[in-house]
């Protein structure tokens, strides 16, 4: 048996942004200015626009004892349901920036983040478009209609 899924990823450059989808982007940006990520420098700025115009940052936290530390996408999810557990989620954009030359490229969420993902966007029943901005063409984001598009087969309990 063979199994296929087409996946649509949709790019398109900064400057086509909404007014919306360019608060979100610059948000990210902000958040990923504020990660910490000493030991592999490669830090992730996460926001989360929410139905009622509100925007969740989150960054990744690095800790010296791997795997105690967290990424951007988690971290903001998680504050968003922790604090508004009723809010629905419309985007999510995420920046990556690392000094290292191999690390430069789009880099979409892991499996750990994008199962949150799946799993929120389930309970709420609305899909989450995933924005991805990557760092060696930083004027080009990567779009994602549903988080399908990223995780075609999601765990489901």
């Amino acid at each position: 048996m063979k199994i296929t899924k087409e996946i649509t990823i949709h790019t398109r450059n900064v400057s086509e942004l909404s007014k919306t989808e360019r608060l979100g982007c610059d948000a990210a940006v902000d958040a990923c200015n504020k990660a910490y990520a000493p030991y592999s420098g490669f830090s992730v700025g996460a926001a989360l626009l929410l139905s009622d115009g509100d925007v969740i940052q989150g960054n990744n936290q690095e800790n010296a004892a791997y795997p105690s530390g967290l990424c951007a996408e988690r971290v903001a999810l998680f504050h968003v349901k922790a604090i508004k557990p009723e809010s629905t989620i419309t985007d999510a954009f995420i920046v990556t920036h690392s000094n290292s030359e191999a690390k430069q490229d789009f880099a979409p969420p892991c499996g750990a983040c994008l199962q949150v993902f799946w799993d929120i966007q389930e309970r709420q029943s609305e899909p989450i478009r995933v924005h991805v901005r990557g760092q060696r063409d930083n004027e080009i984001i990567f779009t994602a209609d549903s988080i399908e598009q990223l995780l075609p087969f999601g765990f489901r309990l």
